[in-house]
């Protein structure tokens, strides 16, 4: 609660446009970086029609494991909820009414293409690897961005969470310190708390803990290179090798892992 005393709230009024025309009524804001309406950055890329995405979920929430999402079972909404970060699963519709945010309005996909990508992250989350989700997804009309609706975009989804290969491969030193938990120097990896994250400080990292999760972040990179050139560059994945179904279809890689003496190169920049 003393963490919400600190952000200022302010009565803000709203910039019409021909395609959005007035008078529009006022409303009560939060003033911060824009989390409480989205931080993603997806729904401007979908305001401009970018036909390819690559999303990033640098987030506190851990993927859900309690059910199996790749079976043919539906999960109920409130567990798929709560089975990623909030600005993915509000884009199916699952965004909660919290007071001052506006995360009501901000589906853009529809609610039965959810579980499929948390099935693509729970497969690879499972394995060990970093999780990441590659699909084709259907874009829905949605008035309060000026989104519109009927064309397809080819969405790559990064979901920050642990991986065993990734943490295997280190340095015997930073496996202990990870291991130690709430008492070593890498309380929370990789889920490092937006505030007070370290004692001394209210919001900043230690060095070796900017250099350990952005290690992270550039080995799942690598290791998912494939998706990464698809979307980027329009290098189609190889196919061709035979991809575990469950269910929904949904592709899930066989890349090989690389050996430790990448990731090394990795640590020592």
């Amino acid at each position: 609660m003393a963490g919400k005393a600190l952000i200022p709230v302010a009565t803000l009024w709203p910039v019409t446009s021909k395609k959005f025309p007035g008078p529009k009524g006022a409303a009560k804001f939060k003033i911060g970086d824009g989390g409480h309406m989205d931080n993603s950055g997806l729904l401007p890329a979908l305001q401009r029609k970018v036909p390819r995405v690559v999303m990033f979920l640098d987030t506190d929430v851990k993927i859900g494991m309690k059910s199996d999402f790749c079976t043919y079972t539906p999960v109920d909404a409130v567990e798929l909820g709560k089975s990623a970060a909030w600005y993915l699963v509000d884009k199916f519709g699952l965004g909660s009414h919290v007071e001052g945010s506006f995360l009501m309005h901000n589906q853009v996909f529809r609610f039965r293409d959810l579980q499929p990508i948390l099935c693509d992250l729970q497969t690879h989350r499972r394995a060990g690897r970093p999780a990441v989700s590659l699909r084709d997804l259907e874009v829905l009309k949605n008035s309060w961005w000026g989104i519109e609706g009927g064309w397809t975009v080819k969405l790559l989804v990064y979901h920050l969470d642990k991986s065993k290969v990734f943490e295997n491969q280190l340095p015997a030193d930073t496996q202990k310190e990870i291991a130690a938990g709430k008492e070593g120097m890498f309380a929370n990896f990789p889920q490092f708390s937006m505030v007070q994250q370290n004692p001394q400080s209210l919001i900043s990292y230690t060095g070796a803990q900017v250099n350990l999760l952005s290690s992270l972040v550039e080995y799942g990179v690598r290791q998912h290179a494939s998706y990464f050139r698809e979307v980027l560059a329009g290098i189609p994945r190889n196919l061709a090798e035979q991809q575990p179904s469950a269910g929904f279809e949904a592709l899930h890689p066989r890349e090989e892992i690389e050996g430790s003496k990448e990731l090394s190169d990795i640590l020592r920049r």
